[in-house]
């Protein structure tokens, strides 16, 4: 049986263009919409112009894996992580995590908001130690929109 390497990978600008569809295929999880690799360049260079850690995970040069973090004040917030289908389950995900934990090291707390309804992420965050917090999310969509 062969041995599967899994190799993290920091996406910067030099790079931007290898990690478009593993974020196009995040975009679409989370919005339920169509591909489109022009938006996803666009999300990819705003993390990026927004100071974001992006990291990817590669096996054999295709991105399975993504995750996207950022300092906010005293905390490193989780913006995005995300799986192919068909990887998860491997240890990807924690290796993600893992990684944020070891690189940004300088933070109080590691925080992230995730819908609740996705329930299989939300065990997977706490059985990585991440607690789920009460909270009370307000908006208003202004009444032209």
């Amino acid at each position: 049986m062969e041995t599967i390497v899994y190799r993290l990978v920091p996406i910067t600008e030099r790079n931007l263009m290898n990690a478009l569809y593993i974020t196009d295929y995040y975009l679409q999880m989370m919005y339920h919409g169509a591909s489109d690799l022009e938006y996803a360049k666009d999300q990819l260079n705003t993390w990026l112009q927004e100071g974001c850690v992006v990291l990817a995970v590669s096996n054999h040069g295709r991105f399975i894996g993504l995750a996207v973090g950022k300092k906010d004040m005293e905390d490193f917030v989780i913006k995005a992580i995300y799986v192919n289908e068909n990887d998860r389950r491997k240890g990807i995900g924690s290796m993600l995590i893992h990684a944020f934990e070891q690189q940004e090291t300088d933070f109080a707390s590691y925080r992230l908001e995730i819908n609740p309804k996705l329930n299989d992420a939300v065990s997977f965050f706490e059985k990585a130690g991440y607690q789920v917090l009460p909270s009370i999310l307000l908006r208003k969509v202004p009444q032209d929109k």
